[in-house]
């Protein structure tokens, strides 16, 4: 046990690291088994749901408010008696036939852990990024947009992510421009065929950006190369450059992972680890959107369900 950590009294037979749509849904489809389960969460629960203004391709919905749809996720786990923690996961080890998942100050047992911790964003290494985080650099337009209202903005990538928000900071700022290295999109043919109808958002392709300019210590604008070099005014840049796994408290298993660090899992989302599954985001596999996070949740709930039902089972 590392020195200075209280170790919670529960020894949970499910406990799940993060709190996205695999997590809250495994946690409902857990406790309606009669596990005793919980989760942890560093952030506000439902995952990138939060930072999502609308979600226009989850079946049963026309149009969709990602926070509503995570608060809904929330209540139902908790209406299920699922419990709640706070804190940023550090590290995860297996000691003595138990789970021992460490955060901050306190550590939880468990007979099983499931990984759901998702993604984080993939920050560019350009002057100026890390620096003005929260002070004129984001990467969430729903968190930060309005504090940009009737001001010029700059968006950057070619994704869903880069396109939705930008068709949403059009309807707050004064004007958008968004920036992508290709002149072709990943993002959905009807959310570029939308946003490229928008008046007041402007497509600079192909270009790359070099700096976030920074004049008296206040950003001005983001600069860019392609064929020339050019300054995009803007008192807000927003990156959605991609994502990268969320696993820095993985470093004391020797897991299986793909090239991109995302965990390897088989069909039941069992990872190498013996009582160790993950799901959602952070799994490798080739579709990530909200109902295949769901679906990850609830297989590795009812997998690890079987799992525990076997370790009771005599010899």
């Amino acid at each position: 046990m590392q020195s200075g950590k209280k170790t919670h009294e529960t020894l949970f037979d499910l406990f799940i690291i993060g709190g996205g749509p695999a997590s809250l849904t495994a946690a409902i489809y857990a406790t309606r088994a009669c596990l005793k389960t919980a989760f942890i969460e560093k952030e506000y629960p439902g995952g990138k749901l939060n930072k999502t203004q609308s979600i226009e391709n989850y079946p049963g919905y026309l149009e969709n408010l990602g926070p509503d749809l995570a608060e809904k996720m929330l209540k139902q786990a908790l209406d299920n008696e699922v419990q709640q923690f706070w804190g940023e996961v550090i590290d995860l080890k297996k000691e003595g036939g138990e789970w021992r998942v460490y955060s901050e100050n306190k550590v939880y047992r468990s007979k099983t852990v499931l990984i759901a911790s998702g993604m984080k964003e993939r920050v560019l290494d350009i002057p100026n990024v890390k620096e003005y985080y929260g002070k004129g650099v984001s990467y969430c337009a729903i968190c930060d947009g309005n504090l940009y209202k009737g001001k010029n903005v700059v968006v950057v990538g070619g994704g869903n992510s880069a396109v939705e928000e930008a068709i949403y900071l059009s309807d707050i700022t004064s004007k958008v421009n968004l920036v992508h290295r290709r002149n072709e999109f990943r993002a959905d043919a009807v959310s570029v065929k939308k946003m490229k109808s928008i008046n007041n958002i402007i497509v600079n392709t192909p270009y790359i950006p070099t700096e976030v300019k920074v004049e008296n210590e206040v950003v001005r604008g983001l600069i860019i190369k392609g064929e020339n070099e050019k300054l995009i005014e803007g008192d807000c840049v927003f990156f959605y450059v991609g994502l990268i796994p969320e696993s820095s408290f993985l470093s004391s298993l020797n897991l299986e992972r793909d090239e991109g660090g995302f965990i390897k899992v088989n069909e039941n989302m069992r990872t190498s680890e013996e009582g160790l599954y993950a799901a959602g985001d952070i799994i490798s596999k080739g579709l990530r959107q909200v109902v295949t996070a769901i679906s990850d949740g609830a297989t590795a709930a009812i997998a690890i369900k079987n799992y525990l039902n076997s370790l009771d089972e005599p010899n």
